[in-house]
Formats: C-alpha cells, structure tokens, sequence
C-alpha cells in the first residue's frame, strides 16, 4: 500500500466503537496463531472499547504483534515503530 493510500491522525475518544472492532479482527488473527494462548472472554471487546478512551489520552503507543506476523512487524517498522522487546510464555 503506498504511503499516500492511508492517514495516521492522532486517536480520538470518538473512536473507540470503530478501534474495538479492529481490535476484534487483530484478536481473530492472533488466535489462528494459536488458539490456546489468544482466547478471551465474552465482552473483551466491550472490555477494550472502555480501556481505549484511556489510551487516547496517553503521548506514546506501545504494540503487541506475533513474531510469525511479518507483514504486521514491517508495516508497524515503516511508520516508525521500534522493536524494544519480546514477550514470551511457557505453557505449564
């Protein structure tokens, strides 16, 4: 997608409706990668929408993506994110 084809603005209050929807798609592909580790509860998506408003009025963004996520890790690098750490887990 060409850099033209796309806006970034800063987020709004107003967006938490049309942000927890897009979260709900991210949390769909995040459990094909695996199923077990990316379950959540029945109003996660209503959960996050509340949770939003508060990110909004936060100056840094801070992402979580899969390693296996590659075309997410390049997007996420060309709008100037950084790599700074990995999360990892054990099952027991």
């Amino acid at each position: 997608m060409p850099d033209e084809a796309y806006t970034i603005r800063a987020a709004l209050a107003d967006d938490a409706a049309a942000m927890a929807k897009l979260w709900s798609v991210m949390a769909e592909q995040h459990r094909a990668y695996d199923a077990e580790v990316w379950c959540w509860a029945e109003d996660a998506i209503e959960r996050w929408a509340e949770k939003y408003v508060g990110f909004t009025a936060d100056e840094d963004m801070i992402l979580h993506v899969a390693l296996a996520n590659t075309p997410a890790i390049r997007l996420y690098e060309k709008l100037g994110f950084q790599r700074v750490a990995y999360r990892m887990y054990r099952r027991l």
